[in-house]
């Protein structure tokens, strides 16, 4: 029997683990003084499919056939701490601010213990941070990166050396993606782990998405692609079919009538691939060029931010979507359509109907 969809349970106990946790918006109290250096208000863009996708209903604000990006926001913090073991900014006394992840509140039990350590690791000079709680492959592109793009705007030149926190050594694709999007006075600092990091002062930028609704202001997208795109001309070939393997947490999110469907796309000129089995020049490389691909709900998805009005069919497990694909294409120009199985969670591994798939493939590529 699969999972079922959470809804009441950890949102309760995060009201027990963060009765304090608070907002950019509500510092009132928390020691904390900020200066708001980058604000311009978000835009209302079109999203008429969203009502009728059969959405989460644990999205942070209600789906509708308009969306509004967040504010694009930055600020100067002073008092603030860094808590490393989960990339959170916090009060003196540990409260988190709800601003610095791009999902939820961390539960386990290191969010319990590490209220209680006093421990203070000083850092002299401006520094800003990267990550959030959480920091796989989509994260690392879609949410964290796109921070650095308010780190570049001119009233950060003459900052000096910018220092940014890492409690560990950055991962290969944070390397990747940072060594060449990062501004010229920006440094990655590796600081303790268990302690909290009280930084001198704190440049915050805030996340330019919302959990879940991950459409990229047309501004960043401008300023990030050149950085990574290949320099020459799209040649739009690639029919792409995403398989997963089984990763760190197991089995999830897997086709159980792979073979069979592949069989099917294969006709129509789709090829396999695992995307782990490629660097990550290549996935841009793959994706720079493709011109529809298939795949069930996964990171690898993120790689669609390198290609060009593209077709998307996204696979989910469940009755309800999570809906980052559908606001990354509406962003983006893709096009997009999902099928839905039956399952009782969104990581369950699933079978689907090959022929309802196909029927959502453009029509040239349905015979």
């Amino acid at each position: 029997m699969g999972r079922v969809y959470h809804r009441r349970g950890p949102a309760a106990v995060r009201k027990l683990l963060y009765p304090d946790a608070f907002t950019l918006n509500a510092l009132a109290g928390r020691g904390i003084h900020a200066e708001v250096t980058l604000h311009s208000s978000g835009v209302t863009v079109p999203t008429p499919e969203a009502p009728s996708l059969g959405v989460w209903d644990q999205v942070p604000i209600r789906v509708a056939a308009e969306y509004t990006t967040p504010d694009m926001r930055s600020a100067t913090l002073s008092g603030a701490l860094y808590n490393p073991w989960h990339n959170l900014v916090t009060s003196h006394f540990g409260a988190p601010l709800i601003d610095s992840t791009s999902t939820v509140l961390p539960i386990d039990k290191r969010a319990l213990t590490g209220r209680f350590r006093w421990g203070r690791y000083k850092v002299s000079g401006p520094c800003t941070v990267f990550r959030s709680v959480h920091n796989n492959y989509f994260h690392t592109l879609i949410d964290n990166l796109a921070r650095v793009f308010l780190l570049r705007q001119s009233c950060y030149e003459n900052v000096g050396t910018l220092q940014m926190l890492f409690p560990t050594s950055p991962t290969e694709a944070e390397q990747f993606f940072l060594e060449r999007y990062l501004p010229d006075n920006v440094e990655i600092v590796v600081v303790p782990d268990n302690q909290y990091i009280a930084p001198e002062t704190l440049i915050f930028p805030c996340f330019l998405m919302r959990r879940t609704m991950t459409y990229l202001p047309p501004s960043y997208l401008q300023d990030m692609l050149p950085h990574f795109l290949p320099k020459r001309p799209r040649n739009k070939r690639h029919r792409i079919f995403i398989s997963r393997r089984i990763g760190p947490r197991g089995e999830l999110r897997v086709i159980r009538n792979e073979s069979k469907l592949y069989e099917r796309l294969k006709a129509s000129g789709f090829v396999q691939y695992y995307l782990e089995d490629l660097s990550l020049s290549d996935q841009i490389e793959l994706f720079y060029d493709a011109e529809v691909v298939v795949a069930a709900h996964g990171a690898g998805l993120s790689n669609l931010i390198f290609a060009e009005n593209i077709a998307l069919v996204e696979l989910h497990p469940g009755k309800m979507i999570i809906p980052n694909y559908y606001y990354l294409c509406k962003s983006l120009g893709h096009q997009y359509a999902t099928w839905k199985g039956n399952g009782g969670h969104f990581e369950d591994n699933f079978s689907v109907d090959i022929g309802q798939v196909v029927e959502l493939l453009p029509p040239e590529l349905r015979d």
